[in-house]
């Protein structure tokens, strides 16, 4: 699979999940906050919490299931050590303190005539 592939396939994903949350009246602060060598997908506001939010997206255009498994198991802990160190910089950056703030993981598979979306609330902690 190419990067340039796997990059429009990963697009496609935050686009979808943005749309999701803004259907659940999240507040978009920022997509793909920049942070040294990475970034954070989505930062949305819910109900006086602040959400860090990791898309992952599985394309099951022509197969019905990824061979790379489940894309709610993608998210490593070494992919969550740098999402809290990316908040961390938001936080500051931003001139934000005392705040609620939660990670979630939007996992987001793309079929031929829709999308399915599990948007687990929580995903980690800080």
């Amino acid at each position: 699979m190419s990067d340039n592939y796997s990059k429009k396939i990963g697009d496609r994903g935050e686009e979808v999940a943005v749309k999701y949350l803004e259907s659940k009246q999240y507040e978009i602060l920022a997509k793909k906050y920049k942070f040294r060598n990475g970034e954070l997908d989505i930062v949305a506001k819910n109900n006086g919490v602040l959400v860090f939010a990791e898309v992952k997206t599985a394309d099951l255009t022509y197969q019905s299931i990824s061979k790379y498994g489940e894309p709610e198991s993608w998210l490593t802990p070494k992919k969550q050590k740098f999402m809290r160190q990316c908040a961390n910089h938001y936080l500051w950056k931003n001139g934000i303190s005392n705040v609620d703030c939660r990670f979630d993981l939007i996992a987001v598979r793309l079929y031929s005539d829709r999308e399915d979306i599990n948007h687990i609330e929580n995903a980690f902690w800080m």
